[in-house]
């Protein structure tokens, strides 16, 4: 009977304890796996910024090549307007006085 009674006990003991320990190892487990989880969870969030970092240079650099470019255009038009009017100015003034000459000439 105390040998029973003994052995009943040493049995809970023995099933505590190994409850406990597979308990533990699950709990590692599934807390491992979060970590890694949380782990990956910022390491994308960093390599996504850092992507859009560089995305974004990217694209900032050709956005003021363009807008260089247009700007450029606009300028050289401006001065190719202002060039020409001086020269057809001057083309004007250079016709009027040569036929001026030769209204002179012939009067």
């Amino acid at each position: 009977m105390v040998k029973k009674v003994a052995h009943k006990k040493v049995h809970k003991v023995v099933q505590k304890v190994a409850h406990k320990k597979v308990h533990k190892m699950c709990m590692q487990k599934v807390a491992h796996k979060k970590v890694h989880k949380m782990v990956w969870k910022v390491a994308h969030k960093k390599v996504h910024k850092v992507v859009q970092k560089v995305v974004h240079k990217k694209v900032h650099k050709k956005v003021h090549k363009m807008v260089r470019k247009v700007a450029h255009k606009k300028v050289h038009k401006v001065v190719q307007k202002v060039a020409h009017k001086k020269v057809q100015k001057k083309v004007h003034k250079m016709v009027r006085k040569v036929a001026h000459k030769k209204v002179h000439k012939t009067v």
